[in-house]
């Protein structure tokens, strides 16, 4: 009964074949390695496969971003009607003040204009260079004007769209009419060779004002922006509309 040159020999009980023992253990262990192998091929899969992962995070990767937009026509439509207002405005005061009025109340007229569109030009680049940290401190201890004051740096893009382009452009504009007016005053009754003389002299003058003023400006706010700021949150504070809740 068996091959006892083999090993498989019919042993008596309480005896064992060192051979068959020896066929038995390697047997199970080529089960056991074969069965880490599958696992580990399993688990490879499952680790470095894409395709193996949950549906929902392969939805969440191939979900492309949405693109910021570009163009809010909400504030353009309204800085445009604040545009036109304020333009209307400003001429026809302009206009109404320098109707009747002799040379020297046409210059300050003139004047005011030009240091209009300065100050409107470093209150919107203080805005924009301006962190709020530094009026944290001064809204906690309920500083008049603190509030106002984050508000215009949180909303740093308007502010400098209002002061710069708006107010400063606007008042540009209307300080070129106004010296257009002065010079037609001036040149009155005038020869040819004068009246072009006068004409350039006033553009000269209220161009290089303008840009000069603007270029010394800029420095100033960028270094005093903390009290510009200041300054104007505590006139925006007068008026009865809750900036520190706008966005």
């Amino acid at each position: 009964m068996g091959n006892p040159h083999s090993g498989d020999a019919w042993q008596p009980a309480g005896k064992t074949n060192r051979t068959s023992s020896r066929k038995i253990n390697s047997v199970c262990r080529h089960f056991i390695l074969l069965t880490i192998a599958r696992k580990g091929v399993i688990f490879v899969k499952r680790e470095f496969h894409p395709w193996k992962e949950p549906t929902n995070r392969r939805k969440k990767q191939r979900e492309a971003p949405r693109p910021p937009r570009l163009i809010n026509v909400r504030w353009v439509v309204t800085i445009m009607a604040v545009s036109l207002v304020l333009s209307m405005t400003m001429s026809y005061l302009s206009s109404e003040a320098l109707n009747n009025a002799n040379t020297i109340t046409s210059f300050i007229v003139l004047f005011l204009f030009i240091a209009l569109g300065i100050v409107f030009d470093m209150i919107g680049v203080a805005a924009t260079s301006a962190t709020e940290k530094e009026f944290h401190s001064m809204a906690a201890r309920k500083v008049k004007g603190a509030r106002e004051a984050v508000w215009m740096t949180r909303n740093a893009e308007k502010v400098s769209s209002i002061c710069n382009d708006v107010i400063g452009d606007i008042a540009g504009i209307i300080s070129g009419a106004t010296g257009a007016l002065i010079v037609a005053h001036m040149t009155a009754g005038a020869g040819a060779l004068r009246a072009v003389i006068i004409s350039l002299a006033i553009t000269g003058m209220i161009s290089a004002m303008t840009i000069g003023g603007k270029a010394a400006g800029k420095g100033i706010a960028i270094a005093n922006n903390g009290k510009i700021l200041a300054v104007c949150g505590r006139v925006l504070s007068v008026l009865p509309i809750a900036f520190d809740k706008k966005k």
